[in-house]
């Protein structure tokens, strides 16, 4: 059975969802090339059944959006990952990537480096927007280039180096790939700190990092426009309300005048959460329109108190946040 895409002449995105059975991802695949306008690409739950894709027959997007979900790690990285890595060495003009592994095995995690490492530095894509969950990156030469531009940044999960975590009943498990996923891997910190001294700033940033090197990182330079912590949390509750104090008063006003939308996810109660703590910074930001944090039960049990006849919540301190009751939108 052929796919006829060949008749779409006009189209120039196309979003596919579990490319199965294979013949018919194939078919997909090979159809696609026949559409000249072809410029955005969404591959979504590609699954080890996806094996023997002709992915590199595709050329010239400008948009790709890739998510994976597959315990077969090897054959996630080595048939689908690599080969994403050619198809972005004939996407010169590509301005939106964001990949996504689902299930792997970590000593195979995809890298920054399978994607990029085709392309050469001295041409960099224009890349406006990375994003990167569950993956591995390292910022060095190789990478940096095509990052110089980008205005949109999202990184969840980023895969630690390997090497401290083994033990040496896993070490032989792990061995064969090792140094090599570490030499393509980064400690959280050493993101943020090489994206500082690199003098990069985008405007819009999604995270779960959040530590001392990120929040340097966002106070050194202004003009931040949306900011999205994903999971904003830390060893203990001592450590958070300690970054989040920074946060609001030493990170906040440095984006006081541009910043549109703050969101949010505090996993426990405290300083993250909306408060009289933090409730005079956050009303100096004029031009937000999107506010969307946790709510201290405490305190909203004493603000309305005098509203209610039950104001007060017995939640302690410390207890969990139900982000999606205790938002705040504008």
């Amino acid at each position: 059975m052929r796919v006829p895409t060949a008749e779409l002449t006009s189209v120039n995105s196309w979003k596919n969802c579990y490319l199965v059975p294979k013949w018919t991802g194939k078919s997909i695949i090979t159809g696609l090339t026949s559409l000249p306008l072809l410029e955005d690409v969404e591959l979504i739950n590609m699954t080890a059944s996806c094996t023997g894709l002709p992915l590199n027959q595709l050329a010239g997007l400008r948009r790709i959006v890739l998510s994976g979900y597959c315990d077969d790690s090897d054959g996630f990285r080595k048939n689908i990952v690599q080969q994403l890595g050619h198809v972005i060495a004939n996407c010169p003009q590509l301005s939106h990537l964001d990949v996504e592994s689902g299930l792997y095995r970590e000593d195979n995690t995809p890298t920054l480096h399978d994607l990029l490492g085709k392309v050469s530095p001295g041409n960099p894509l224009p890349l406006k927007h990375l994003g990167l969950t569950d993956w591995r990156m390292r910022l060095d030469s190789i990478t940096l280039p095509h990052l110089k531009s980008i205005v949109s940044l999202k990184i969840d999960n980023n895969m630690l180096p390997l090497t401290s975590n083994v033990t040496d009943s896993s070490a032989s498990h792990h061995s064969d790939n090792i140094p090599l996923l570490d030499d393509y891997s980064s400690e959280n910190h050493e993101i943020w700190e090489t994206l500082q001294k690199e003098g990069i700033y985008p405007t819009r940033i999604t995270t779960d990092i959040i530590n001392d090197a990120l929040l340097n990182y966002l106070a050194s330079h202004p003009g931040l426009e949306e900011l999205t912590f994903t999971y904003a949390n830390s060893s203990n509750r001592a450590k958070s309300n300690e970054l989040a104090d920074k946060f609001y008063w030493r990170v906040l006003p440095k984006h006081i005048a541009s910043l549109t939308k703050l969101t949010i996810n505090a996993t426990f109660e405290g300083n993250w959460c909306f408060g009289r703590h933090n409730v005079s910074i956050i009303s100096r930001a004029q031009g937000l329109v999107h506010l969307a944090v946790g709510l201290n039960s405490p305190a909203m049990g004493r603000w309305y108190a005098n509203d209610e006849e039950d104001g007060s919540v017995n939640n302690k301190e410390g207890d969990s946040v139900n982000n999606e009751e205790s938002s705040v939108v504008s």
